[in-house]
């Protein structure tokens, strides 16, 4: 009686000496893997958030997309390139085939 059995932590928590009986919750933004010492920092990044050639920044509970120049969006997912063809297109809808030209040169 008066001793406590020792076990592993679980993911999340980690106990800061060896043989202690008590586990304590990584911090917001930190995790470890069951029977730890310490924390580790999650990498917010690791699913490869960012898409077309976008760069994924790392943070705290977070992540930012440093996007390539012709993307755009959370998650560089809208295309500027695109965009400027469905844009010039509906211009050329309506003024005739001088634009619809235009966007024919760009494709090329």
């Amino acid at each position: 009686s008066g001793s406590t059995s020792c076990q592993a932590c679980p993911d999340g928590q980690y106990s800061s000496s060896s043989g202690s009986s008590s586990c304590q919750y990584c911090p917001a933004g930190s995790t470890s893997s069951p029977g730890a010492s310490f924390c580790a920092g999650v990498n917010e990044c690791h699913s490869n958030p960012c898409r077309n050639g976008g760069t994924c920044i790392d943070g705290t509970n977070r992540y930012d997309c440093n996007c390539a120049p012709e993307y755009e969006g959370v998650h560089c997912e809208t295309s500027l390139i695109q965009d400027l063809y469905g844009f010039v297109g509906r211009l050329g809808e309506c003024a005739g085939n001088v634009l619809t030209t235009f966007t024919h040169d760009l494709e090329t």
